[in-house]
């Protein structure tokens, strides 16, 4: 499937069934970029001036702008052959990624380095929470609430919860 991400008057064109990716800025249609990857693309968001491109496996930045004799790659995570991510968000210039295992990783944006790991309880129940202030994220997995700290992914506090509803403000 054949997708888009808009950002910042750039346009980023990627496919599910390719491993292309290719960064276009609007107003003048010239391409700043193109990139293959491992493995095809799931999906993508944007912040700042990049784009995290993410595999089965792995997490890819990639730069709005190309720089002299180095391309638009910023870093590449490959997260192991045994993590399967299943879903990731970007907050407060770091990238969480939670991975099938119920592991969620938290990446620094610019670097790509592992920051921390947090094992999570059920992955596919899994929803984030946050406010517009850098304090926390409130993760509930359908039986916990874990608070994680934004800037380096650790856990703040946990506390065991059923039931809990949320209105529709998380990431």
């Amino acid at each position: 499937t054949d997708k888009v991400l808009v950002h910042n008057d750039k346009i980023v064109f990627y496919s599910t069934m390719d491993t292309r990716v290719e960064i276009i800025h609007i107003v003048n249609q010239k391409l700043i970029g193109e990139y293959e990857l491992q493995l095809p693309v799931v999906s993508a968001l944007a912040m700042s001036d990049n784009v995290f491109i993410r595999t089965q496996n792995s997490i890819t930045s990639l730069g709005f702008k190309k720089r002299f004799l180095m391309g638009i790659e910023n870093w590449t995570k490959e997260l192991g052959n045994d993590v399967q991510i299943v879903s990731f968000h970007t907050l407060f210039n770091n990238v969480f990624a939670l991975a099938k295992s119920g592991d969620l990783f938290c990446l620094n944006g610019a670097s790509g380095n592992i920051i921390n790991k947090t094992n999570l309880n059920n992955y596919s129940a899994v929803s984030f929470h946050h406010d517009d202030k850098p304090r926390s994220i409130v993760t509930y997995d359908g039986a916990f609430l874990t608070g994680i700290d934004p800037h380096n992914g650790e856990p703040l506090w946990k506390i065991r919860e059923l039931n809990v509803w949320w209105p529709n403000n998380h990431i």
